[in-house]
Formats: structure tokens, C-alpha cells, sequence
């Protein structure tokens, strides 16, 4: 029992659990206990990632049935465990011709056929097939470098070809926009880690952190009126990195930058107001190698992350721009990440999602591999790193010479729950360790 290659030539059968795998190990067929013949995306029954085609026709218990190519072209599953062993027909192609040489196979594209002759060498035409072909979203490459070696021109195009479509919603007041845009309305400054102890002294014991915070200052914890928190759609940049993880896997992760996020309302005050929102979205590849040097990155799964928690689902079963681009959402004024529009409850309180403006974020985005810490289509930047007490190089004050821990102001106003009515502004990218060491989505 178990994997039979990719092929059944005329005579060859499958019996029941075993299967047939596509070359680029994207793709099983198998002859199922209940008597369905299906096929599956994944490279076998423990790689399941869920069903493209099956023939539904199924037995209300489990049993022995063994699939066949006959030599009149028909592809029939029998009841039995083989041709001395059989019970009768359960299901067929109904596609009869003269007799001959026939053969099946499972495709690169996911598509199930029979062919015409003795072999993919000898192919004389298809008899019949699923006409099903799963293959858009899925990128093969010739002469590939080995696993955690890709080249840049590589890793930048798959970078650009799986970057989000992300709905802002309706009426959004606070849009996103590049770090180089929020950069020219906020300031670089060392803050003690503990608040009680003064600055000189912190400086001296190395515990203190470079941070930002506007320029302008907030005289009340639910003034939203700055010109920062308002964004520059124009500007904005998504920031995408290839992240390898253990072997099949790589991690597309996407973060883009919102100069403020606004709370929500409890007993008519704001509260979670900050200066400063990282949102981000990651799509989980898995890589295999067929043929001569060929391999194909596939994408898995796509994690939606909102509030410090998340969502991840099957890569079928997002909605897509393009075939390539996984669609989210961006919660009104808070930029929770959705799959879908609507309202989206969470620890008691709700985010608003709807087609507002459409970000292509494909056409305005910076790619970086984050384990060689090396820009791709760009350098790496100063603040992509974790050594916070580094002024940096040249004005220390200057946002985009140095390190930065926490990306806007700190807390002020009464809290609620866990939440001031301004929050201190969150950590950035380099500082998230749960998302670059995330290893399950589901």
C-alpha cells in the first residue's frame, strides 16, 4: 500500500489507499476505502490540503476496491483487491475506444487523465480527464538554487506575486503610508525602561531604548486631529520578506505601516488610541523539487493576524486577485487584519470591514530576506534592527538612522481592560519575534 508512482499504464491498477503523486509533488490521486476515486492538492494522504476533484461515488462502509486502466480506454474502479478478485464495477469514464495502449496520470496541474498510447512518450491525445487544473498560483523554476540559497531575482518576484490586495474601509480616516513619509512628522529619542528612573542614569546602565513619537504634541488621548495620523495612501510601501523556515517551508510576511490607530469607543470615551500601527500578513509556501532541476513553490496557507491574535486559513479557500494575490481586509480605524468584510467580533468589541478603497500593494512594495538581514530589491533597513540602544549613524533624532523599539508615543490618559486611552505605541517588525518564529498555522 502507499505511493505508486506517477503513472498507471493499461493493466496497472491502484488498489485500495494507495495512490499515484505528480512529478512536481503538488498533486495525489488515490483509490479511497469508501469506494471514491479522488484528487487531492498535497504529496499524499499525510500531506493533505484538501480535495480538487473526486468521481462521489462512495460505499456507506469501508471495503477493498482496486482502480484500472482497462485496454478499451475506460478507467474503472471495481469492488475486489485486484482483477482475480473481482466484485463487480462501482464507478467508470464511460470512455470506450478501439483497444489499444492506455495509460493514466496525475499532472503537474492537478489534472487526472487518460491518454492515448503507451506512455507521456508515446502520448497519442487524451481519452478523458478531470478538467480540473489547479496550477495559476504555483511558480516552477529551472536551475533553481538549493533550498535556503534562492537567488534575489527569484525571491523578489515571488515576493511581488503573492503581495496582498488589502480593502481599506469605507470613510477610512487614518490610512497607511510609507515609514519614509511618517518619518519627516516624528522624532527619535532614548527612553528608560523604567519610567521612574531618569534618563542620564538609564543612559549609563544601557537600560533605555531608542523610540518615536510625533513631532507635534497630543494635548488629549483621543485627539486624532494631527496631520501624521492621516496618513499618505500615496506613499505607502509594503514591506515583504522571505523568511526560510525549516525545510519545505518559506514565509512570505508582509508588514505595512498606519501612522495611528484609533480604538474604540467604551461608555462613550476612546480607548487603545496609538501613535503608530504595524500590520502585517503572511503567506506559508512549501517548496518541492521534481524532474531535473525543477522545483515549484507553492503557497499553503495565508495567516490573518488582528489584536495580537490570528487567523490562518487554506490557501483554496481565500479569495485571490489575479490567481496569485490573497485579498484581506483592513478593519476601520483599528486595521485589524480580515478575510472577508463585515463586522468581526473580538474580546467583546467589533471591527468593521467593507470594499472601500482598493491597495494593490504589489505596485508600491520593498522586498528583504530577513534571514541574511539583506534588502532584495533595496537595502536593509537601519530600523530593522535590534540593538535599541544604538544611536545610530549621523542625528540620533532622525528616524531613519538607527533602531527603533516602540514606533509612537507612550501611554497617557486612564486605562480600561488592558488598554490607556492612548496605548504607547507598539513594537516594530524586527521586535515580533512570534511572527518570524511562527512554525504552525493550523
Amino acid at each position: 500500500m502507499g505511493e505508486k508512482g506517477t503513472l498507471l499504464r493499461c493493466g496497472e491498477y491502484l488498489q485500495t489507499n494507495e495512490y499515484l503523486v505528480s512529478e512536481n509533488k503538488l498533486f495525489f490521486a488515490i483509490m479511497q476505502s469508501d469506494g471514491n476515486f479522488c484528487v487531492y492538492r498535497g504529496s499524499g494522504p499525510s500531506d493533505n490540503q484538501g480535495v480538487l476533484w473526486a468521481a462521489n461515488k462512495c460505499s456507506e462502509t469501508k471495503s477493498d476496491f482496486f482502480a484500472i486502466v482497462q485496454n478499451d480506454g475506460n478507467f474503472c474502479v471495481y469492488k475486489g483487491t485486484g482483477p482475480s478478485d473481482n466484485h463487480g464495477i462501482w464507478w467508470d469514464t464511460h470512455e470506450i475506444a478501439d483497444k489499444g495502449d492506455f495509460f493514466g496520470i496525475i499532472q503537474n496541474d492537478g489534472n487526472f487523465c487518460i491518454y492515448k498510447g503507451s506512455g507521456p512518450s508515446d502520448n497519442h491525445g487524451v481519452l478523458w480527464d478531470t478538467h480540473v487544473i489547479d496550477s495559476p498560483d504555483a511558480f516552477t523554476f529551472s536551475d533553481a538554487c538549493p533550498f535556503g540559497n534562492e537567488d534575489d531575482t527569484l525571491k523578489d518576484l515571488i515576493l511581488k506575486k503573492h503581495a496582498p490586495l488589502i480593502w481599506l474601509a469605507n470613510n477610512e480616516k487614518f490610512l497607511p503610508s510609507s515609514v519614509d513619509w511618517a518619518f519627516k512628522q516624528m522624532v527619535r529619542y532614548p527612553k528608560p525602561d523604567n519610567a521612574l528612573i531618569p534618563l542620564p542614569a538609564a543612559i549609563k546602565t544601557g537600560k533605555y531604548k531608542y523610540c518615536l513619537k510625533a513631532k507635534e504634541k497630543i494635548e488629549d488621548p483621543s485627539d486624532s486631529s494631527l496631520d501624521l495620523f492621516k496618513g499618505d495612501l500615496d506613499s505607502a510601501k509594503i514591506y515583504a520578506f522571505w523568511v526560510t523556515k525549516n525545510k519545505p517551508i518559506i514565509d512570505l510576511v508582509y508588514f505595512f505601516f498606519y501612522p495611528y490607530n484609533r480604538g474604540k469607543e467604551v461608555a462613550n470615551t476612546m480607548f487603545g488610541n496609538h501613535v503608530g500601527d504595524w500590520e502585517h500578513l503572511t503567506v506559508r509556501l512549501k517548496r518541492a523539487s521534481f524532474g531535473t532541476n525543477q522545483v515549484v513553490y507553492r503557497p499553503t496557507d495565508v495567516y490573518y493576524p488582528y489584536h495580537n491574535k490570528g487567523n490562518s486559513y487554506a490557501w483554496p479557500t481565500i479569495n485571490k486577485c489575479e490567481l496569485t494575490h490573497p485579498i484581506g481586509y483592513s478593519a476601520k480605524g483599528s486595521h485589524g487584519m480580515w478575510k472577508s468584510s463585515g463586522a468581526h467580533l473580538y474580546e467583546g468589541l467589533k471591527d468593521h470591514c467593507s470594499e472601500g478603497t482598493e491597495w494593490q500593494t504589489w505596485n508600491g512594495i520593498e522586498t528583504f530576506d530577513y534571514n541574511l538581514k539583506k534588502g532584495v530589491s533595496t537595502t536593509w533597513p537601519a530600523w530593522m534592527s535590534t540593538n535599541y540602544t544604538d544611536p545610530g549613524s549621523g542625528d540620533p533624532s532622525l528616524p531613519g538612522n538607527g533602531p527603533i523599539y516602540r514606533w509612537g508615543n507612550s501611554h497617557m490618559g486612564m486605562k480600561y481592560y488592558k488598554y490607556y486611552r492612548l496605548s504607547s505605541g507598539p513594537t516594530g517588525p524586527a521586535a515580533k519575534s512570534s511572527v518570524w518564529e511562527k512554525d504552525s498555522f493550523r
